[in-house]
């Protein structure tokens, strides 16, 4: 009887510690899967954010996790990025805190001003404005758009984000004159024309209808058609004057635009019989041929359906039609020798029998002065040669022309 009672307790002692045994067992198992959780991030958490539940996610280990881990999200949640977390990091102490740096201004900017880095100060504040900027080598330069309080965080609706290069006057331009290539710079602007010139090489030599003052936009509407106003390539001093020529007049057809020529007038005059009686055995027409114009340069070939600029025109107009044709020419003249011309050509339309006729000449001619291209020597005409002398010496004047800069001396005429 006694045995039969020590196999029970015993049957029953074993069948505890098989109990135990697994109880414990399965305790150790559970408890290894669920407190090896821990929060990581589930995407590119930028640096200066707060931090979502939807930007973290749960992984488990098998392995109990370091003990500067952070395993409760409702640590994370809520915080701030202190810098750039990558995708599937977990979180340690120094990867959050509990402010945002930003930057604020030192003082008052008005609008128009560009930031510097002088007017700007880092700042740690609890909340972040709505698009505020926490990369300082973005917002300097930047410039503002309206005026800015001292002691404002700067936020992308202070500035202007977007900004263009186009062409703006470097110095003050005239209307209606031609564009130096130092008269401009290119600059950064915020808001510009739709119109407004990109690219300052492109502008050298255009003439602008409008004048402008130092910063101001250049623009396509400021600016005429290329090569259509003809008052831009007159040289200095000279005027532009028409006149109808005929080809076997003008040297054939070898003229070209830019060419030197000197212009005659003929004239056939009938005289009375009173003054034939003092021209005995001379009939009674004398033929005259006067010179109007020495080294008048040509600026355009003249013909009913277009004018002729330059050589590269010439060149077109061959090669479309085999060879060139015009009916008159533009010169350019001083003024003493355009009202000759004007007056002949005023005789000329009320009958008389008066043609024009060109003489080419070398493209530079040269004196004991210097370039014809340079001096109007009809100027010194009635001087005696230490008068010219004497005026040669006068004070040089720097004349502009387009893009080009001449030095050349200018008559004292007191």
């Amino acid at each position: 009887m006694q045995n039969r009672v020590m196999i029970i307790v015993a049957g029953i002692l074993f069948l505890l510690a098989v109990f135990l045994g697994t109880a414990i067992f399965v305790a150790l198992f559970l408890t290894a899967r669920m407190d090896h959780s821990i929060p990581v991030a589930a995407q590119q958490i930028p640096a200066n954010s707060r931090i979502r539940e939807d930007q973290l996610e749960m992984v488990y280990q098998d392995q109990p996790p370091p003990e500067n881990i952070i395993t409760d999200i409702n640590r994370i949640v809520g915080s701030v990025a202190a810098e750039n977390i990558p995708r599937e990091t977990e979180f340690t102490e120094d990867l959050l805190r509990d402010y945002f740096e930003l930057f604020q201004t030192t003082r008052s900017v008005p609008a128009g001003n560009r930031l510097e880095q002088a007017m700007l100060e880092p700042v740690q504040t609890e909340d972040r404005p709505r698009n505020a900027i926490d990369d300082l080598s973005w917002l300097l330069d930047r410039m503002v758009r309206e005026g800015i309080p001292a002691g404002t965080v700067v936020t992308q609706d202070h500035v202007y984000v977007e900004e263009h290069t186009v062409v703006v006057a470097d110095r003050r331009i005239r209307p209606n004159s031609l564009i130096r290539i130092e008269d401009l710079v290119e600059e950064t602007r915020p808001v510009v024309p739709d119109d407004a010139v990109t690219n300052r090489t492109a502008l050298a030599g255009r003439a602008i209808r409008t004048g402008k003052v130092p910063g101001e936009v250049i623009r396509e509407s400021d600016l005429y058609d290329e090569k259509l106003q003809l008052s831009y390539f007159i040289p200095m001093y000279r005027r532009a004057v028409g006149i109808e020529i005929d080809l076997d007049r003008s040297v054939s057809h070898m003229i070209r635009p830019g060419d030197l020529v000197d212009l005659y007038v003929y004239q056939a005059k009938q005289y009375s019989a009173q003054e034939m009686e003092r021209f005995s055995g001379t009939g009674d027409r004398v033929h005259l041929l006067q010179k109007l114009a020495d080294g008048a340069e040509i600026l355009a070939l003249n013909r009913g359906d277009r004018n002729i600029w330059s050589s590269d025109q010439v060149d077109q107009v061959e090669e479309q039609e085999g060879h060139l044709t015009y009916d008159g020419i533009t010169l350019a003249l001083t003024l003493k020798e355009a009202e000759k011309v004007s007056l002949v050509k005023g005789m000329k339309y009320r009958g008389l029998d008066m043609r024009f006729y060109v003489i080419l000449r070398p493209r530079i001619l040269e004196s004991q002065y210097g370039l014809r291209s340079l001096t109007d020597f009809e100027l010194f005409y009635r001087r005696s040669k230490s008068e010219v002398d004497d005026l040669i010496k006068s004070r040089p004047v720097e004349v502009i022309q387009g893009d080009q800069q001449e030095i050349y001396r200018v008559p004292d005429r007191r």
